[in-house]
């Protein structure tokens, strides 16, 4: 219904014998994909090990002093 912009109906063409034809103008609306932020790294929370967390710890402990 909301597609539906307007939508008439012709009697005098004939299809079949209970069939009428239908014109109907559409708007159809298009999406755009969305753009990730270029140079932004992500975080990659499963690839967190054991290993890895003391890792990160030892880093961020180091930066911050």
């Amino acid at each position: 219904m909301r597609m539906c912009k307007d939508c008439k109906v012709i009697p005098s063409e004939c299809v079949g014998t209970q069939h009428k034809l239908l014109v109907m103008d559409m708007g159809i609306k298009s999406f755009k994909a969305k753009k990730r932020n270029v140079g932004v790294s992500r975080v990659r929370w499963w690839n967190l090990t054991r290993e890895n967390a003391t890792k990160l710890s030892k880093r961020i402990k180091s930066e911050a002093s």
